[in-house]
């Protein structure tokens, strides 16, 4: 469903048949996309790139927006000399264990996230590409004309979430409120049964033991 940030207001406020909820519905629906943002739909997984910087451990929003408010690293690769490496997970106290000397540099093979940052070892020596697979935040709304994702492919979860929020904590009516939830969660099923078809091979991939 194609919409944006005012015109799911407007729904909400119609539906609640409601003119005096202006600031409640606003919150109402900022509050249910903080909801679902943490969770994988096809529409906030992403790849983006950023480059490593010779001596430079740390990588932040200054290096990539998405950085600082990223929800999941699905992978993240380094390209060298057309050759691109996956880099291996790891946790912060394994990598502060390993780099001992900070003037060994390298081509990075681990990686951590940490303090909304991204950790490399080795510490780079020279510029690299590096491509991640992520899932993001989408920018929040804000003006009546704003539209992202939540405003159209995931319209209904987000406004029968919402008025469930309205009709529990605002207007005080648990039985509307159940009613809601109940909806919510058909369109929950429904967007996530989409996310896995779209992005399910259908084919199970063999395991080595």
């Amino acid at each position: 469903m194609s919409g944006t940030y005012g015109d799911m207001q407007t729904r909400i406020a119609d539906e609640l048949a409601r003119t005096d909820l202006t600031s409640q519905i606003q919150l109402a629906i900022l509050s249910a996309i903080a909801h679902y943002e943490r969770r994988r739909f096809y529409f906030n997984e992403t790849t983006s790139t950023f480059s490593t910087v010779a001596n430079q451990e740390y990588y932040s929003s200054s290096n990539l927006a998405d950085i600082a408010t990223l929800v999941e690293i699905d992978s993240i690769r380094v390209t060298i000399s057309s050759t691109r490496y996956t880099l291996i997970p790891r946790d912060f106290a394994y990598l502060d264990a390993i780099c001992t000397n900070a003037s060994a540099t390298g081509n990075p093979t681990d990686y951590c996230y940490y303090q909304e940052q991204i950790r490399l070892y080795p510490i780079p020596s020279t510029a690299r590409t590096v491509t991640m697979a992520y899932i993001k935040r989408l920018a929040t709304l804000s003006a009546s004309g704003d539209s992202n994702a939540w405003t159209t492919d995931a319209e209904e979860l987000i406004r029968q979430r919402a008025k469930c929020d309205l009709f529990a904590n605002v207007i005080r009516s648990p039985d509307e409120a159940m009613a809601c939830r109940q909806y919510e969660l058909i369109a929950l099923d429904n967007l996530t049964a989409e996310t896995v078809s779209r992005i399910s091979t259908g084919h199970i991939r063999p395991t080595a033991f």
